[in-house]
């Protein structure tokens, strides 16, 4: 009797479960409303993410564009991927290496996978470099220039190459410990190289016990900033270093700038969004108030991305 009580409960227990489960699936599926206006998502204004997306997708005037007054800016890759999580009407950007699949949907851009392995063969188009930025005399000694040199190495490619970045292959030779190395060393810069730079770190301080590396974030401007300042001795920067950059820092006669990685920046939905793929125009569609024939809605988009697939 208790055996076949047992049963019946389990059954039972199963069949509430898969109703359970149905339920939630079509409460996630409605939740998604084609209707609704996209939620543009966007970096903040001293991030190196949000200057290299936007030169990409408008061109070298980009700093003329102007976002949509209802637009969501996140101060981090953080708060983009929450965002777009949690938000199924939501598209935003930021890197390829830092993005979970399992939270969000990774969109091609006219047609191009955005991999590691398209970066690095140039077939993606949305990219850009890691760098840091420093003032040559000051980290020409001690435990700043050892840092610098770990940057280079193979032992940093490994963990660029772990973070799913694009490294140089040419970066072969092994960082050399320095007996009894003792110091501080100082960075701040862009939130999203942070996340690379700080796993540099480790293994540094993990190979010369006698040093403290700092790292900040900020933005890409405030790593420029604070390298001109004095401040640090490395500032992170994830979009290209400009002559107008380098002037603003003192020139390069006195600025070094030494590229870490290349990466790509993903364009990315909620995983209830429909859509698989989004060209360049589209994004400007989007991101750029202005445009004409701005998408008032993900109906509007939808409807171009079927009759494409159609065609």
């Amino acid at each position: 009797m208790i055996k076949k009580i047992s049963k019946i409960g389990l059954l039972l227990l199963c069949a509430i479960m898969t109703v359970s489960a149905l339920v939630t699936m079509t409460a996630c599926t409605e939740n998604f409303d084609p209707a609704k206006p996209i939620v543009v998502v966007s970096r903040e204004i001293e991030s190196g993410s949000r200057d290299s997306f936007m030169e990409h997708v408008f061109g070298s005037n980009f700093e003329d564009i102007q976002l949509p007054v209802t637009v969501v800016t996140q101060p981090n890759y953080n708060g983009v991927f929450n965002k777009i999580r949690t938000d199924p009407h939501a598209i935003g950007y930021d890197s390829v290496g830092l993005v979970r699949e399992n939270d969000v949907k990774v969109l091609k851009v006219d047609g191009i996978a955005a991999t590691p392995e398209n970066v690095r063969n140039g077939v993606y188009q949305i990219t850009r470099q890691f760098s840091v930025v420093y003032n040559k005399e000051r980290v020409s000694t001690g435990a700043a220039a050892k840092f610098l040199e770990f940057m280079t190495s193979s032992n940093a490619q490994t963990i660029v190459a772990e973070k799913g970045l694009v490294g140089d292959p040419a970066r072969s030779t092994a960082y050399v410990v320095e007996q009894g190395l003792s110091g501080t060393v100082n960075v701040s810069g862009g939130n999203t190289v942070k996340e690379l730079v700080v796993f540099f770190a480790e293994e540094f301080m993990r190979l010369q016990p006698g040093v403290t590396v700092v790292v900040g974030g900020g933005g890409s401007g405030v790593g420029r900033n604070n390298v001109r300042d004095g401040l640090v001795d490395f500032g992170m920067v994830g979009t290209a270093v400009t002559s107008s950059h380098m002037s603003a820092m003192g020139g390069p006669e006195i600025i070094g700038v030494t590229k870490l990685c290349d990466d790509g920046i993903a364009v990315i939905v909620n995983r209830l969004n429909p859509i698989t793929n989004i060209t360049t125009e589209q994004l400007q569609r989007i991101y750029d108030r202005n445009a004409e024939n701005r998408f008032n809605n993900w109906a509007e988009l939808i409807a171009e991305y079927e009759a494409a697939k159609a065609a």
